[in-house]
């Protein structure tokens, strides 16, 4: 994230922090006041993601496939080219082990 020292950026840091997040802050970079769309660059289909939220929670869901809906957009992914030659970002953190694992973590913590 940008602008990780002021004082919005701090807390948020800190908050993503205690949940056990990794976050990597970039100040003075030399992309001031850009806005990055960050992400590990590397599409998940649906139902993947879907499959792994039902392992990591243990149970299955109920699928109701339907056709596209006004707003969808058939393909979505972050596009980190800008801030690696900006800022050197190297996402490491894959689907599997990051994202949804630790949403689950932090999910079931949250809630129970």
């Amino acid at each position: 994230m940008t602008g990780a020292a002021g004082f919005i950026g701090a807390a948020l840091v800190q908050r993503l922090l205690a949940r056990g997040d990794v976050v990597h802050g970039y100040d003075n970079s030399n992309a001031p006041y850009r806005v990055c769309n960050l992400g590990n660059n590397r599409p998940v289909q649906l139902p993947r993601f879907i499959g792994l939220l039902e392992q990591n929670f243990g149970r299955t869901t109920e699928k109701r496939p339907l056709p596209m809906q006004p707003g969808d957009v058939p393909d979505t992914w972050a596009d980190v080219s800008a801030p690696r030659r900006d800022v050197g970002y190297a996402p490491n953190t894959s689907i599997d082990d990051g994202v949804v694992a630790r949403f689950v973590e932090w999910y079931r913590g949250y809630y129970n």
